[in-house]
Order: structure tokens, then C-alpha cells, then sequence
């Protein structure tokens, strides 16, 4: 009997282990909020490299170009040959809207003096961050849709996280957003992620 359950354990920890070191199926650990709302930083994804990637997907890659090169979570917005482009946080994929706002995040602020006319906020996923004479919110489309107050979207310069582009994806790459589409560092600040570099598809999450 401890002889069967004894094998059991080395093939377990057999499949585990060689799972791991072919990419085949491997948990990791995310490091950041890019991609709230679907995960958040300390969750607990699957990574498979049994499905090739694609439009939407979720993958999971190794950022090369950054010191120690790594495992970074983003969403596959463009392959080669893609036109992409940015208008309003919305992504444009050969001319055409890509992207479902009730997936994303976005900031918005206000300033202090305007908090009161706020709802009761504590259920909000992310909490509100104080910055100056300001109140910054990230909210997701739904939380955005429940609130009556006209916020003020964040802007900066023409070309920035909200205007960019267009771009052609080249060959050899592909071009990744994050969910949290005004907080994410991605593919706007980092450029094309080689294919190469890409370890997998997210499949599942050991949180949920």
C-alpha cells in the first residue's frame, strides 16, 4: 500500500516538475495590477504553451528588454502585420474598435473638495489614491457606470497611454495592453514583445 502511494507521489511530482521545465503547464505568480480586473497582482495563474496564442489571449512572456528579463502578463492586442492604434484608451485594430470597455480599467480623478458628492466607495476593487489636491479612482467600467459624478478622465500629451499610433506590427512580434488600460506598463511604453520571448497562454487561475 505506502509502496503504491509512494509511486503516486514521484508521478505526480514527475508531471509537475517536467511540466515546469517545458512550459507545458506551469503555475506563476502575477507581479503587478496590469491586468485587473480578470487578475491582480499576487494571483496565481496557469501557463500552457500547448495553445498557440491569439487575439485576446492572455499570455505570459519574458520581458527580455527589462533587467533580469521578467515574467511579465499582458493581453495580445496585435500580431505582425496589424495596424494598431490608440484613440481615447480604445484599442483600434486595423481600423476597427478591438476592445470591450467592460473588460478595462481606466483613472479618472477629481479634486479633494469634490469627494462629497461621492457614494459610499469602500467596495471599490482598487482603492482611491490621494495625489496633491487630488482624488485619483481606477475604475472599471461597471464601478464607472454605478457612479453619477462626471469624472475627468487623466490626460497628458497628444502621443501618450490614450492617443498613439498607428503602428504596423513587424514580423517576428506582437503587441500587448493590459487591462488596466491607464496604469498598465505595456507595449506603448515597451514596444513589440518578441515572439520568442512568449512562454505561454494564461488557461486558468489557482485564486479563483
Amino acid at each position: 500500500m505506502l509502496r503504491k502511494i509512494a509511486i503516486s507521489v514521484i508521478c505526480i511530482i514527475t508531471v509537475i516538475v517536467t511540466g515546469h521545465i517545458t512550459h507545458i503547464a506551469s503555475f506563476y505568480r502575477i507581479q503587478s495590477n496590469d491586468m485587473l480586473p480578470f487578475y491582480q497582482q499576487d494571483d496565481w495563474v496557469l501557463v500552457s504553451n500547448l495553445k498557440h496564442f491569439t487575439y485576446n489571449n492572455i499570455i505570459c512572456y519574458k520581458a527580455s528588454f527589462l533587467p533580469g528579463s521578467p515574467i511579465t502578463f499582458h493581453r495580445i492586442a496585435g500580431l505582425a502585420g496589424d495596424t494598431i492604434e490608440i484613440n481615447d484608451g480604445r484599442l483600434l485594430r486595423n481600423h476597427f474598435v478591438a476592445d470591450n470597455p467592460k473588460n478595462l480599467m481606466f483613472t479618472y480623478y477629481l479634486k479633494k473638495e469634490q469627494i462629497k458628492a461621492l457614494p459610499d466607495m469602500s467596495s471599490l476593487m482598487v482603492k482611491p489614491l490621494t495625489k496633491d489636491n487630488r482624488i485619483i479612482f481606477t475604475l472599471s467600467y461597471n464601478e464607472a457606470q454605478s457612479l453619477s459624478y462626471d469624472y475627468k478622465l487623466r490626460r497628458n500629451n497628444a502621443w501618450n497611454d490614450r492617443c498613439y499610433g498607428p503602428v504596423v506590427v513587424p514580423q517576428g512580434y506582437c503587441f500587448v495592453l493590459g487591462d488596466n488600460r491607464d496604469e498598465a506598463a505595456d507595449s506603448r511604453q515597451m514596444g513589440f514583445i518578441p515572439v520568442k520571448d512568449i512562454v505561454g497562454v494564461v488557461t486558468g487561475n489557482k485564486n479563483k
